[in-house]
């Protein structure tokens, strides 16, 4: 199915080519004939065919009616290029202006008439007869009063009589080659308007859209600048958007001045835009797929680019395009070249390949159409900005599910590092990065450290019948675990944390004050009785425990290296703390409160503290209910 997706791109864009023919059922030795076509139904026509043609020569209507009548009957198709300097020929020889010539035979049953006038080389007149329709810049038997433009108009008429004269006068001094581009087509007014509105619709869509893309991606390179493909696919939906804009519809061109300085701008941004984009296309898919362009082919297109550029800017029209055929061949050859490594990537089933190939076969068909057209192989149409619309439309799709993947793996990594930082976080406890003013593990470094009063408890274990020193390494590791697990979370519970585990016990801060921290004892006192069950159950001895808890200032921080960080808690506290605690192993208590953490409790009786006498200093234990 993708394979005949690609077939049908190929075959839409060669059927809209056919070689050149002469149509002579409309035009016939310069007579037109259009008993066979139903203008009441709507049909347009194109006048292309046999034109009397008087080269070197703008002539007047009666100067036409006397020469015709004298016998002269030479012969132009229409359109086309009556002559082309070769490298070397002087411009002297260019045959710088001509005269085409339609006998006209229309219709008496219709009364409005408009004919399409497209661009010439470079400027064009048309009459009706004696009357002047419309001039596209200024045609001249002299490059003095000439003026260049390259717009079309639509121009309304009306007929007086049955047989008519249409002149057209063309004059160019500008450029190396002379003639027409496209065809006069002719119908009633309001299909010819219509017909018009529809192009500039469909014209103004493609460059908006163009234009669309190519800002967006710009901005996607912007935002992040390491990714140059959307740089490059900005760059070139930009250019053509541009390059739509001045040609085909002629729609940035109405809005311009006539001037020669105007059309030598137009038409360098009409060429350089179409002619720097295969460049581009280099560029681009040297990011996508750089193991298969080759660098020195790369070089050699910017090379050669580079210097198309150069000549372009600083050389006259009339030098740099007796060049032209030559560079749009080497353009030619090139994107076969870059056609091939796209299939290449596609065999080797690349991501993206295919959607590439699928375009760029479109935009490649679609630019041979143009340089056939241009060279005057083949009667056709510009298909260049729709081929590239097709082809932003379908590479478009592959950036974004390139950046859809790179969002998605930014999400996994975000995820690994969110999991990361948590199990880190167990290392260093999130309450100590709070204190320390950190968001993220990352942020902290050897040294940081804070100093505040609060609460510290530490809880010892006791085995009896010294059954721990029995277990292998393993076991008590396994033992160790089963006991932090079900005691640590009744510190968390009572708003403390462990700030670290020993092979004993833990050490336990409680910022919020000795309540919490006695609060926290007692509910370990509770669960122990439980816990205990659970193993004499197992046939496994019960467990004592000491817990010990006092009130003073405490430094946190952090000490290490570069690779290793730990926290690390610093007071007197500390010491206060495990004479407490093995206190209350010397008397057989399991929890021992010191006078200073009594003083602070708001309902120091609700706790069944029992004040012990010790030198000069008081300690509570904790009695059992």
């Amino acid at each position: 199915m993708k394979i005949k997706f690609i077939i049908v791109f190929i075959i839409l864009t060669a059927t809209s080519c056919t070689y050149k023919q002469i149509n002579s059922v409309l035009i016939d030795n310069g007579i037109t004939n259009f008993s066979n076509i139903l203008f009441d139904k709507g049909e347009i026509v194109k006048l292309d065919g046999d034109w009397i043609f008087w080269p070197d020569k703008l002539l007047s209507y009666n100067e036409v009616i006397n020469s015709l009548d004298d016998g002269y009957r030479v012969y132009k198709d229409f359109p086309g290029l009556w002559q082309k300097l070769t490298l070397l020929e002087s411009k002297n020889n260019l045959i710088n202006r001509g005269t085409f010539v339609l006998r006209l035979k229309l219709p008496k049953s219709i009364d409005s008439w408009s004919i399409r006038v497209p661009n010439a080389i470079s400027s064009t007149t048309l009459y009706l007869n004696e009357t002047k329709l419309v001039e596209i810049g200024k045609t001249s038997n002299s490059i003095k009063d000439y003026i260049p433009n390259s717009n079309l108009k639509v121009v309304p008429f009306t007929l007086n009589r049955e047989d008519n004269i249409l002149i057209m006068h063309v004059s160019n001094y500008l450029v190396p080659y002379t003639g027409t581009w496209d065809s006069l087509t002719i119908g009633r007014t309001k299909d010819i308007n219509h017909k018009r509105f529809i192009d500039i619709v469909i014209s103004s869509l493609i460059s908006g859209a163009l234009l669309i893309m190519g800002v967006y991606h710009l901005a996607l390179y912007l935002l992040r600048r390491k990714d140059k493909s959307t740089l490059w696919f900005s760059l070139i939906c930009i250019l053509m958007s541009i390059r739509n804009l001045i040609t085909g519809e002629r729609i940035l061109i109405e809005l311009l001045p006539v001037s020669e300085l105007m059309w030598r701008i137009c038409f360098s941004i009409e060429h350089l835009s179409a002619h720097l984009t295969l460049p581009l296309f280099f560029l681009f898919f040297s990011v996508i797929f750089p193991k298969y362009i080759n660098k020195i082919v790369i070089n050699t297109v910017l090379y050669v680019a580079g210097l198309w550029l150069f000549i372009h800017i600083f050389t006259p029209p009339m030098f740099h395009h007796r060049f032209l055929s030559f560079y749009e061949y080497f353009l030619m050859i090139t994107s076969i070249y870059l056609l091939s490594s796209i299939i290449r990537a596609f065999v080797n089933r690349e991501d993206g390949a295919l959607i590439s190939l699928s375009g760029m076969l479109f935009l490649f068909s679609a630019s041979i159409n143009d340089v056939l057209l241009s060279n005057e192989i083949i009667d056709s149409i510009y298909l260049a900005p729709i081929g590239l619309l097709i082809y932003t439309l379908t590479h478009s799709f592959f950036i974004s599910k390139r950046f859809s993947t790179i969002f998605h793996e930014v999400e996994i990594y975000s995820n690994n590092l969110k999991t990361q930082n948590r199990s880190l976080e167990r290392f260093i406890p999130n309450q100590i990065l709070l204190y320390l003013k950190k968001n993220e593990i990352v942020d902290v470094k050897s040294g940081d450290s804070i100093k505040q009063e609060m609460a510290v408890l530490i809880l010892d274990r006791e085995y009896s019948n010294d059954s721990f020193s029995s277990l292998s390494d393993e076991e008590k590791l396994k033992e160790i675990n089963l006991f932090t697990t079900r005691f640590g979370t009744l510190i968390t519970r009572c708003n403390g944390f462990i700030e670290k585990y020993t092979e004993n016990g833990f050490i336990a801060l409680f910022p919020s004050g000795s309540g919490d921290a006695l609060k926290s004892s007692l509910y370990i006192r509770t669960t122990l009785i439980h816990y205990n069950n659970e193993r004499m159950f197992n046939n496994l001895a019960p467990l004592k425990i000491n817990i010990g808890i006092d009130k003073g200032e405490v430094l946190i921080g952090t000490v290490g290296d570069v690779k290793r960080l730990d926290s690390i808690i610093i007071s007197d506290t500390i010491s206060n703390v495990i004479q407490l605690k093995e206190l209350g192993y010397k008397l057989k208590k399991d929890i021992v409160v010191s006078n200073n953490s009594v003083k602070e409790l708001q309902n120091p009786e609700k706790y069944r503290l029992r004040l012990l006498p010790k030198q000069d200093q008081n300690y509570y234990v904790v009695d059992w209910a």
